[in-house]
């Protein structure tokens, strides 16, 4: 049985492929490096593979477990969500904090896999509480992992120390934290308020610090933790033709502090690295009036001449969140389609 698998193979993952066609070894080599870029060392592969497959799956690395249910499902409809759910809750029965990667169709250059964070427990945080449940509701329909939503300012360091509380108080513990937030401010420096000015920089500079401030106490005293702040491109380049040094100067700040951050929590095994995106095309860049008629102007400045996907920055993240990424710290990925080479 694929549980038993699981646990008595020491696997630290399990691949399931619930596609009609069988699992390729080009799928399965897909996967395999897929699987170390969230860095799991031990997997087990589980379903329908070709012969070639199933024969690299004798490797010290992979063990192969067919799963009858999963053979020749297609595409996944509800009655397959619910086999994939009920499979991924007996494995976790076993081994609660096992990631699990899902391939479906893995013989081409499509998107490969999704991590459903079973076993990683995910606390969604914003100044906006509807939104975070919503979010957070989403999330907790397309997986089985727990989810919470909680409201916090993170310019306020009580609430600050509040959301933490309430995420130590439902899971235990906090092994990542990803300081997302942020906002913008376009007006030309002889222009700019100390008010908007100071609010650019409370947000975002000041908040990222109270947050992994925050963080940074728990996992020094849990042995470990990774924190991930994001920066911008902006804090490496003067970006045209809008104007914000306010928002230029902030991530530029995010970047010295995270890099401070890591040197002196080295010794604590608490990592600390930062995002730096260039031109994402996020739904608030596309619906912003100011912002939208620029985007012509910044595709003929990007080397690649497209804007970046908002899902172009989950593998760095899940990297730098995962024991891959166990040596990386203090460093700014720069995610920005060249932008920043010249």
């Amino acid at each position: 049985m694929l549980p038993e698998a699981v646990r008595d193979a020491g696997a630290r993952g399990v691949l399931l492929n619930h596609a009609e066609r069988p699992l390729t070894l080009a799928g399965l080599n897909q996967c395999i490096r897929r699987a170390r870029e969230v860095g799991l060392a031990t997997m087990v592969c589980a379903g329908n593979a070709e012969e070639g497959a199933a024969a690299a799956c004798l490797s010290p690395d992979i063990i192969l477990a067919e799963s009858p249910a999963l053979i020749g499902k297609g595409k996944r409809g509800p009655a397959d969500m619910a086999e994939i759910q009920k499979i991924n809750r007996s494995i976790h029965a076993v081994a609660p904090e096992m990631p699990i990667l899902h391939g479906a169709g893995i013989s081409d250059e499509r998107d490969v896999y999704e991590i459903i964070k079973a076993g990683a427990d995910v606390a969604i945080v914003d100044v906006n509480l509807e939104a975070a449940q919503k979010t957070a509701q989403e999330i907790q329909e397309a997986n089985h992992n727990k989810m919470i939503a909680v409201k916090a300012d993170i310019t306020n360091p009580d609430e600050v120390n509040r959301m933490i509380d309430t995420i130590l108080k439902e899971f235990g513990r906090l092994d990542a934290a990803f300081c997302n937030a942020g906002i913008g401010h376009n007006v030309e420096v002889e222009n700019d308020t100390l008010e908007d000015w100071s609010r650019v920089i409370h947000v975002n500079l000041n908040g990222t610090f109270l947050t992994a401030q925050a963080a940074g106490r728990v996992m020094l005293r849990q042995g470990g933790g990774s924190i991930i702040n994001t920066a911008s491109m902006s804090a490496h380049i003067t970006n045209v033709p809008q104007k914000e040094c306010s928002y230029a100067a902030s991530k530029a700040g995010v970047i010295a502090m995270s890099r401070n951050m890591a040197v002196e929590w080295a010794d604590g095994n608490v990592r600390v690295n930062t995002i730096s995106p260039g031109y994402m095309a996020t739904e608030m860049t596309l619906s912003d009036p100011v912002l939208k008629p620029l985007i012509e102007k910044w595709e003929e400045l990007i080397p690649v001449h497209r804007m970046g996907r908002p899902e172009e920055l989950e593998a760095i993240a899940v990297y730098l969140a995962g024991d891959m990424s166990s040596y990386t710290t203090g460093a700014d990925f720069r995610i920005d389609g060249a932008y920043t080479c010249f």
